[in-house]
């Protein structure tokens, strides 16, 4: 019931987003998958300009880096502000860590993003930047939306951190999620996206997931059935896995209109 409570805890300053896409191309490769999540403060910021940015700028000029699908979400409702984040896969670590410079060797994304590089001082189109870099956790699903959810309006996601006080407690809980927690989740209803582990950003050391969902109702009642299997107090109870304490924090999304998510 711990984790119950420290879900609806998280889930009273909520952040959500949804988005629908295929797994990139390169998902069949031998190559490792990162992720990129960029996420963008929108406190006083210009919705229209970034939009646009994104849309006719970053996300064209990333698929021509390789990266792909892309999501970009809106958060629904949050306590501490209204962010928007931007989802990158790729196979390349490189790309990713040192993107900017990339970007500027492309002459088409410079064209387009002027307005949004170059915009008005005193209006700039965002508050400030926070990025985090991960790697995908083998055998666990990389940037796969469900089927059944691909292009329905009503969809929503639940971006998750798990944080850890120490790098044993936090190897273990990775360990956790790829021998079971994972797989126990996902045939409650609690539809996996991606499932990561922080090597950059705040907060560290952390793992990093999504979940997909119809609607918020689906998220609450694929919690319950979570709940109520007898495999799941098994797994919390397992010796194994004990003495791991995790703060977890919830961001609920929308897709925005563009997303490849």
């Amino acid at each position: 019931m711990m984790r119950r409570s420290v879900i609806a805890a998280g889930l009273a300053g909520i952040a959500v987003s949804a988005a629908a896409g295929a797994p990139s191309n390169a998902a069949a490769a031998g190559a490792p998958l990162y992720y990129r999540i960029n996420r963008y403060d929108m406190r006083g910021g210009d919705e229209k300009l970034i939009d646009a940015f994104l849309k006719d700028a970053l996300l064209p000029a990333a698929r021509r880096l390789g990266m792909g699908p892309i999501g970009v979400f809106n958060s629904w409702f949050a306590s501490d502000g209204s962010f928007k984040y931007v989802l990158l896969p790729g196979r390349s670590l490189e790309v990713l860590v040192d993107l900017e410079a990339a970007l500027k060797t492309d002459a088409d994304y410079l064209r387009i993003a002027a307005p949004f590089r170059k915009a008005e001082v005193r209006q700039p189109p965002f508050q400030r930047l926070s990025s985090s870099i991960l790697r995908a956790m083998p055998g666990l699903k990389q940037m796969q939306l469900p089927a059944s959810l691909a292009g329905s309006p009503k969809r929503i996601f639940e971006l998750r951190h798990y944080e850890q006080p120490t790098y044993e407690t936090h190897e273990r809980k990775v360990q956790m999620f790829m021998e079971e927690e994972a797989a126990q989740l996902d045939a409650a209803g609690l539809m996996g996206v991606m499932y990561g582990i922080d090597l950059v950003g705040e907060n560290l050391p952390r793992l990093t997931y999504m979940w997909a969902y119809p609607d918020l109702g689906a998220r609450h009642k694929g919690e319950d059935v979570f709940f109520s299997k007898p495999e799941t107090p098994l797994l919390f109870n397992n010796p194994k896995w004990a003495g791991i304490p995790s703060v977890i924090k919830n961001t609920i999304m929308r897709p925005a209109a563009y997303s490849e998510i």
